[in-house]
């Protein structure tokens, strides 16, 4: 309700003024769960994560503490379910944020579709410094081979070259802990026929195929493991992978890969 003050200015005035104060407007508290990224790069895809849990007004922040890339793939399904992502990393270096830290000791399994859904606790004693961000992948990888030699019949063979999406360039796959089962996996991704195919991993690819790797083409993925039981549609969306640590991987060190089909 608004209030009414009456003000009497001294002589020579002798003005009586009534200034009319009014409360500030209420913000309705949320009915159910928000969720943002914010400090996020240009896709949206990374920053740090902030909620606002139902009956609270104002944005938050989730604290660190034992926070998962698992409750961090959760976490990208809550901000944006309509999309579907492959896996997400949980980072800490995206600031901290102001307000409430609302959850802290996030715990989520892996079929989670949302934060709501996964147990947690109050954020005593946490601080913004401990704020988590995430990171939202949602590759769809593309496999190529390219080869300066000849092959025969029957056969594709050469250095792998990969890209998650079609607007990213194309870079490699490091050879290094790369197993078996990818070449089954990489051969599939190229339409062979896996009941009639022999998949096998090729190293030091780029002499074996004459075929050099420029030096701008990003290394993306290593230690890389499909399991043998993918089914013949399987990619490597399939797979797990890291794609941070690439000490050693160099352009020589690019995976290649040879599908023969026996049919």
């Amino acid at each position: 309700m608004a209030t009414a003050q009456m003000l009497s200015l001294a002589w020579p005035f002798m003005i009586a003024v009534t200034l009319v104060v009014s409360p500030p407007p209420l913000v309705a508290a949320a009915t159910e769960w928000q969720y943002r990224i914010v400090n996020d790069s240009a896709t949206g895809l990374s920053g740090r994560l902030e909620v606002i849990p139902p009956g609270e007004t104002g944005w938050g922040t989730v604290c660190d503490n034992y926070f998962s890339n698992t409750d961090a793939l959760v976490a990208c399904r809550s901000v944006y379910p309509d999309r579907v992502f492959n896996r997400a990393r949980a980072h800490y270096n995206y600031g901290g944020g102001t307000g409430p830290i609302y959850m802290s000791e996030v715990g989520c399994s892996s079929s989670a579709q949302s934060l709501s859904a996964c147990t947690y606790k109050s954020a005593a004693g946490c601080t913004h410094s401990e704020d988590v961000g995430i990171t939202c992948y949602d590759e769809r990888w593309e496999v190529e081979l390219r080869n300066s030699t000849t092959t025969g019949a029957g056969v594709r063979e050469g250095v792998v070259f990969v890209r998650p999406n079609d607007y990213s360039e194309w870079g490699t796959i490091c050879s290094r802990a790369v197993y078996n089962a990818v070449a089954r996996t990489l051969c599939g991704s190229l339409g062979f026929d896996l009941s009639r195919t022999l998949p096998s991993l090729v190293y030091d690819a780029p002499t074996v195929f004459s075929t050099a790797v420029p030096e701008s083409a990003p290394v993306y993925l290593t230690y890389v493991d499909c399991s043998s039981t993918l089914p013949a549609d399987g990619t490597l969306n399939n797979c797990t992978y890291y794609d941070t640590d690439r000490t050693g991987c160099f352009g020589n060190a690019a995976v290649g890969l040879k599908c023969l089909d026996t049919g």
